[in-house]
């Protein structure tokens, strides 16, 4: 009986009701405290509604009852990597591709993962793994996608698109991920027209706007090769700590005061770029939010 509120909760899920799918979850739980997909389904509902410690409690009674979890083990990667232990969180990722090493996804989740580091060339073999052990997985398909595009192969990045279109010709990612493509192309109305029907495959995708508005900015002639900089903490303090650097020396050696002074201009405008470049994004993504594709 408890498969049936699981089911339910699968249900709610990819429709992202995520509220009603842990509900569902913890109706199974009610019924059969061991169900291993109840955990896995309820966590994940739980993380993507940033209910942390419901989601961490779920992932680890799911490792409680099975240790070789892979479910289990990408959970605790996910939310790791929420806690910004990126490290842990990959140990994560391949543990959970161990234990089950013929589940194509979890290949795409961890290129997603080496992805988001920078790391395209590792991530694209990741997911071509992926691809290997299903070709028409469409997840797979949709990351290939995605990294080919971030790594500036266009065609390879239609040609994943197409395969995975051909498959499933209603899934929003596959047209959101086309339109960034026409976008960096610089076909903009294409480009919106395939926005527009990721849209309406999947109306509760409004996060995709903070996305399009950065692709946008980002290939305008005066961003499009344009150098920001960091914003997390400790990168700022480690930036600031160049001027002061010189600032000691030149008191040391008075002529180095120049140098301290042309470190501080060059800070502080690329502080104001990098601040004109986000107030840009932050304005188109207000207008898309308006409607104004």
């Amino acid at each position: 009986m408890s498969a049936g509120h699981t089911d339910r909760g699968w249900f709610f899920f990819q429709r992202k009701r995520y509220s009603d799918a842990l509900s569902c979850c913890h109706d199974a739980l009610r019924e059969n405290p061991r169900d291993e997909d109840a955990f896995y389904l309820g966590s994940f509902s739980a993380l993507m509604l940033d209910d942390r410690e419901t989601a961490r409690e779920m992932a680890g009674q799911l490792i409680g009852i099975d240790p070789q979890s892979a479910g289990g083990h990408e959970l605790l990667g996910h939310l790791a990597l929420a806690d910004e232990h990126e490290q842990k969180a990959e140990r994560h990722f391949r543990e959970a591709i161990r234990c089950d090493p013929q589940s194509s996804g979890r290949y795409a989740t961890l290129g997603a993962f080496l992805a988001r580091r920078g790391r395209l060339e590792e991530a694209i073999t990741s997911a071509r793994k992926g691809l290997k052990i299903n070709p028409n997985d469409v997840v797979v398909l949709n990351a290939l996608q995605e990294l080919y595009r971030l790594n500036e192969e266009p065609k390879l990045a239609q040609e994943m698109g197409d395969r995975a279109a051909e498959i499933n010709p209603e899934d929003a990612d596959v047209h959101f991920e086309a339109g960034l493509l026409l976008l960096r192309k610089g076909q903009k109305a294409d480009a919106r027209g395939r926005f527009a029907e990721s849209l309406r495959l999947d109306p509760a995708s409004g996060q995709a706007f903070s996305v399009i508005a950065h692709e946008r900015v980002r290939h305008w002639k005066v961003f499009k090769n344009g150098y920001f900089m960091p914003l997390k903490v400790g990168m700022i303090i480690a930036v600031l700590l160049a001027p002061a650097m010189w600032f000691g020396l030149s008191l040391l050696w008075q002529p180095l005061i120049w140098v301290f002074y042309l470190s501080l201009v060059i800070i502080v405008g690329g502080y104001l770029y990098t601040g004109l470049f986000y107030m840009c994004r932050w304005s188109i993504q207000r207008r898309l939010e308006r409607g104004r594709l």
